[in-house]
């Protein structure tokens, strides 16, 4: 029951576009603190770090106030894993050509056989 309503959160198109929303806004940002920050420091502390971190001016700590570009990532790769686990089925009737050699071999030269189609050779150079 909690692992279903984990993978059905994880696998939402809400939260997909929410995770990319948050990906633009990152870069966004980033590419704005380059001015600032130049290059180089930049890309550490957006992009390859699970938080941007806002320092006040003399304290030695850091407080998190928007995710990293590898927190983005990371939930952007959890969330394709999981809907692509929760949405795709392995069916033997959909794959059924995969158990006939002949059809197989055909599913195997099949951009080789598209050039004939279309009234040229494979090996003839593209018409433009």
């Amino acid at each position: 029951m909690f692992l279903e309503r984990l993978i059905k959160l994880f696998a939402s198109l809400r939260l997909t576009v929410v995770i990319l929303v948050l990906a633009m806004a990152l870069v966004f940002a980033g590419t704005l603190a380059e001015v600032h920050l130049g290059l180089y420091r930049a890309q550490s502390e957006f992009f390859r770090s699970f938080f941007v971190y806002w320092q006040p001016q003399h304290p030695a700590w850091k407080i998190p106030v928007f995710p990293g570009g590898y927190l983005i990532g990371v939930l952007l790769l959890i969330n394709l894993v999981a809907a692509h686990s929760s949405r795709f089925k392995f069916s033997r009737e959909k794959n059924r050509h995969l158990d006939d050699p002949r059809r197989a071999d055909f599913v195997a030269r099949r951009p080789a056989f598209h050039g004939h189609v279309r009234g040229r050779k494979p090996d003839a150079p593209a018409r433009r």
